[in-house]
């Protein structure tokens, strides 16, 4: 390898897509060997696709294992550019528990904490984890500032941890994303996403600012309907930007698009809690017209139903009880 680098990596690569399970190991520990040389060769990308490769092994348990030993050292060797490394394991959908096993074999604190801060984000999170995940992501991202891309991450997470933070419509209707394209390098593709975002969040924060100024009831449901529509059309728009490629990826794995699509959630419910409000319930009243009764065959009983809500009530069952409360009269009948 020292000679011919480049002969020597191809070797590599090719006993790895033929080898059996104990030659594919075997590759998988040899470039543990060569990262501390790939500075050298300039050879740090053909190492890492290679792992990455390894990590995603569908035949053995193994190799990933010992796939993500290697990425671990990786990550170590090449710290400053932690963050484009872990946007690939994610983007490539790496398992959970391959990345776990990769922050356990780093040896670099901030290294595996990074890596911690981002498992939560592989699953669904209740929604009461989700604002302590993000304050944690950015207590661990503002270490992060002398990276590439270090400080773009920061003022991400930190907008994100703002949105998470808001509980009320009052909220929502005075959110504000101050954050432009110049606040962030040219050349970072998420950024821009992640702004074309916030920029149509801002169709739902219009629409609870007019709710709030209505005083009618009729007026306020018709705002928080229009609020529901936006919140709807706001979704299309997260997946729709969310389906497209970033250098070549799918970037629907991102944490980023499962916050956005939480977030979403989490406002949708607070205009159906709202709307139930202020429709209040169905109060339907009855009340038995028939006091008296003939004992016959056939008997005609007259009520009264009453909705004193503000709800409509649709179709309303009644049903006539068997009850003992009532009384016998003897009616005394005219004699001829």
């Amino acid at each position: 390898m020292e000679r011919d680098w480049r002969s020597g990596f191809a070797y590599l690569e090719r006993f790895f897509v033929e080898g059996d399970r104990m030659g594919r190991r075997a590759v998988v520990r040899q470039l543990n060997r060569l990262i501390d040389m790939s500075q050298e060769y300039g050879a740090a990308r053909d190492i890492f696709i290679l792992l990455l490769k390894a990590a995603q092994d569908e035949d053995s348990e193994w190799i990933r294992q010992e796939a993500a030993r290697a990425l671990g050292h990786f990550l170590d060797s090449y710290r400053e550019r932690l963050i484009i490394y872990m946007h690939l394991f994610l983007v490539n959908e790496l398992r959970p528990e391959v990345m776990e096993l990769i922050g356990h074999y780093a040896t670099i604190p901030l290294v595996r904490k990074f890596v911690s801060v981002v498992m939560p984000f592989f699953s669904l999170m209740g929604d009461d984890q989700i604002l302590d995940n993000l304050q944690k992501a950015v207590q661990v991202v503002q270490e992060m500032s002398s990276l590439e891309y270090g400080k773009d991450l920061l003022k991400m997470y930190e907008e994100l941890y703002r949105l998470f933070a808001i509980n009320t419509i009052e909220g929502i209707a005075a959110y504000h994303c101050a954050l432009t394209r110049e606040d962030f390098g040219q050349d970072n593709g998420l950024a821009a996403i992640i702004l074309d975002v916030l920029k149509q969040v801002g169709m739902i924060t219009r629409c609870f600012g007019i709710y709030l100024r209505r005083e009618g009831i009729f007026d306020r449901l018709a705002s928080l309907l229009d609020a529901q529509k936006a919140i709807d059309e706001v979704g299309k728009f997260v997946e729709r930007i969310y389906s497209g490629l970033l250098m070549g990826y799918s970037i629907k794995s991102l944490p980023d698009h499962l916050l956005f699509v939480l977030l979403l959630q989490r406002w949708q419910t607070m205009v159906l809690t709202q709307l139930h409000e202020l429709r209040g319930g169905v109060e339907l009243k009855v009340e038995l017209q028939t006091k008296i009764a003939r004992s016959e065959e056939r008997v005609a009983v007259l009520f009264k139903v009453s909705n004193t809500g503000r709800r409509a009530a649709d179709n309303v069952k009644v049903s006539l009880l068997h009850s003992d409360d009532f009384d016998y009269k003897q009616l005394n009948m005219p004699t001829s």
